[in-house]
């Protein structure tokens, strides 16, 4: 397990700039699909490394994964998966705990499906409810 340091804003408020996360280094096996809600580390085209939520796992070649402050899904191969986040250390309090996907988080990426940028109005409706339960579950 390593300590990661967030450097930007695309899972915000969950994670914050400057704050830490603990990977467990992960690789999938065979049939073996992550669940929705997880965050996960991946390296995704551009040799761009990003830690983001799964919001749908469609087959055992690709997710969908979306970091809870942008815009759009992406979808990541499973061989560029590399690992789980665990834990989480806050820049501001310097608390750390531990992360395990559960309800919320869930709901999180399942809502998350929704915000697509052709339907605007529930899209915003929907933005503002992944940011606030994003906030709660920051200090749960």
């Amino acid at each position: 397990m390593d300590w990661i340091q967030v450097q930007g804003t695309s899972m915000r408020p969950f994670l914050s700039p400057g704050d830490e996360v603990a990977i467990e280094w992960w690789r999938p096996q065979v049939n073996e699909i992550p669940r929705r809600g997880e965050i996960l580390l991946a390296q995704e085209a551009g040799n761009v490394w990003t830690v983001h939520r799964v919001v749908q796992a469609q087959t055992h070649e690709y997710i969908t994964v979306k970091g809870d402050a942008a815009f759009a899904c992406g979808n990541v191969s499973m061989d560029k998966l590399w690992g789980r986040v665990v834990a989480v250390k806050r820049v501001s309090s310097g608390l750390s705990s531990t992360f395990k996907a559960n309800m919320i988080d869930r709901l999180i990426a399942l809502l998350s499906l929704r915000t697509l940028p052709y339907e605007r109005l529930l899209s915003r409706f929907l933005r503002k409810i992944i940011f606030v339960m994003a906030c709660f579950r920051r200090w749960i």
